[in-house]
């Protein structure tokens, strides 16, 4: 299984667009990722985050992925609103798997593969 590239596409910095970058892949899907550092409280990640990073990912950079990441968790509510509008979300234990075993950020979400026809 092919694994989504780190910096094949462009790159942007925070904005006040509320995404933390925004990057392109061979497939021709456009992931936007916004990642939130708690300390090491381990906090959830605020609701308003991910309103602000849906209200922005599709429509300001065409995202066809759109992924939340945190070192700390989700609340429900969150969750909750992050299913409901499609929003991927990657908590302290996916972080974990992710950089420790090096899984495919596709198979710690569920999406199909890279080289998979985007729905």
């Amino acid at each position: 299984m092919k694994r989504w590239p780190r910096h094949r596409a462009p790159h942007r910095r925070a904005g006040r667009h509320g995404s933390r970058c925004d990057s392109g892949h061979t497939s021709g899907r456009r992931v936007v990722v916004q990642c939130k550092h708690s300390g090491t409280s381990g906090r959830s990640m605020a609701p308003n985050a991910l309103h602000s990073l849906n209200g922005t990912a599709r429509q300001v950079h065409k995202a066809d992925v759109v992924i939340a990441v945190t070192n700390g968790g989700f609340s429900e509510r969150g969750r909750e609103f992050a299913g409901e509008q499609g929003l991927h979300l990657i908590d302290r234990a996916a972080l974990q798997r992710w950089a420790t075993w090096g899984r495919p950020v596709t198979e710690i979400l569920s999406l199909p593969a890279p080289d998979a026809p985007a729905d």
